[in-house]
């Protein structure tokens, strides 16, 4: 009979971040500071390439809150936490994230503390709804990718007052999984 055992790190760091009720929210999980912190380990087993991979839960919970959204593509990217806050998400949430190295099963804790907030003069007369082909949903959460999207749109109806409230997968929203075909995503 064989026995794994993972070693978790004691220390669990902790991210204040302050989302906006009606404003989409970004939070990269960066694979590197993770890989960093497994190899602070007192004797580190991994090698600096190991895949990690994330899960993601409200603290005393096993599920996230239902406006945010997780994402990871493969163990070797990073992951987004991702959504659009409500009124009704107004204060103080914790997010446990656990990273997990593919390799050697170790385990590193963070907590988010999300110190949600209100909106301030934020006023959203329309919503417009797009659909965009052949991008995965983390190609369209980088901010430069958002802000090109909307540079376009404000462009095309000749304003400058257009924000970004909601990015959702198409999965998210009944759509099939794509072929795996060389440049097919999933919208």
């Amino acid at each position: 009979m064989l026995a794994f055992l993972t070693r978790c790190l004691a220390v669990q760091t902790s991210h204040n971040v302050y989302p906006v009720v009606g404003v989409l929210f970004v939070h990269e999980l960066n694979k590197d500071y993770f890989q960093e912190e497994f190899l602070s380990l007192p004797r580190p087993r991994i090698s600096y390439n190991d895949g990690i991979t994330f899960s993601t839960n409200l603290q005393s919970f096993p599920d996230r809150p239902g406006w945010l959204r997780y994402t990871q593509r493969t163990p070797f990217q990073n992951g987004y936490l991702y959504g659009t806050p409500t009124q009704a998400d107004v204060g103080r949430q914790v997010i446990e994230v656990n990273a997990f190295n593919r390799k050697t099963y170790e385990t590193v804790r963070q907590k988010l503390i999300f110190s949600i907030q209100e909106s301030v003069g934020l006023m959203l007369p329309y919503q417009v709804e797009f659909f965009i082909k052949n991008k995965d949903v983390e190609e369209v959460l980088l901010e430069e990718v958002q802000q090109d999207f909307q540079v376009g749109a404000e462009s095309m109806w000749n304003t400058q007052r257009l924000s970004v409230v909601n990015i959702t997968s198409a999965l998210d929203r009944g759509g099939r999984v794509p072929l795996p075909i060389e440049g097919r995503k999933e919208g």
